[in-house]
């Protein structure tokens, strides 16, 4: 459980410190896997524009969203009144996003997801704060 949490919070770091590089703010939420009331990883956002991200790292094939950790960022998302992002990166891939939405009704994330019409690469998320 410790080594989970260790590499999980260290994607979420690299996540964080990849968008301040590129003029998009970044913070990470403390503790956000073991709370109870709403909550994500990262808050994301610039010139007004707020985004909530779950962040995902895998060695695997395939990501899967407890129940619960997706309910927690809908109901976020919901009462911020911002849409909600998973970020996720596969071992030697790039980090992609999908709106939490694209992750219906299955909540399971294939690394070929990353090919998707939907799926966003990072350029692109740092293009929609810059619109």
């Amino acid at each position: 459980m410790v080594r989970t949490y260790k590499k999980g919070s260290e994607a979420e770091r690299e996540l964080m410190k990849l968008l301040w590089k590129h003029g998009i703010g970044a913070v990470r939420v403390a503790g956000s896997g073991k709370a109870k009331s709403p909550t994500c990883d990262l808050v994301i956002g610039k010139s007004g524009k707020i985004l909530v991200v779950e962040c995902k790292s895998t060695k695997k094939d395939a990501i899967y969203l407890e129940e619960d950790e997706v309910e927690k960022i809908r109901k976020l998302a919901e009462v911020w009144g911002c849409e909600a992002l998973i970020g996720c990166r596969f071992a030697r891939s790039n980090w992609f996003f999908l709106k939490l939405n694209d992750i219906y009704p299955s909540r399971k994330i294939n690394r070929l997801d990353s090919e998707k019409e939907n799926a966003m690469e990072l350029s692109e998320l740092i293009n929609y704060f810059e619109k």
